[in-house]
């Protein structure tokens, strides 16, 4: 099923019978949950620059994209050579 706003509109008229209908409300009402937590993740990345400075650094590396960049020091966290602690 495609997920545009055109997909969702198409999918929402079908008419697949009583029970099948419920189903299909279900997952739009899904779908548009998703498509809200989507767009709160979306912010909270678009911040990650300003949390981890590294992102910067990352983004000069050949085939590290801005989403690597923002979301690879949520993954990899903390460092701890030595004894001490670094962000990575």
């Amino acid at each position: 099923m495609p997920f545009g706003v055109r997909g969702i509109a198409w999918f929402r008229k079908q008419d697949f019978g009583a029970i099948e209908n419920l189903v299909r409300d279900e997952l739009l009402l899904r779908l548009e949950h998703y498509r809200k937590q989507l767009a709160i993740l979306e912010v909270r990345v678009v911040a990650l620059p300003e949390t981890f400075p590294q992102v910067e650094t990352l983004r000069e590396i050949h085939g590290i994209g801005p989403y690597t960049a923002r979301t690879g020091p949520g993954r990899i966290g903390l460092l701890t050579p030595l004894g001490r602690t670094i962000a990575v």
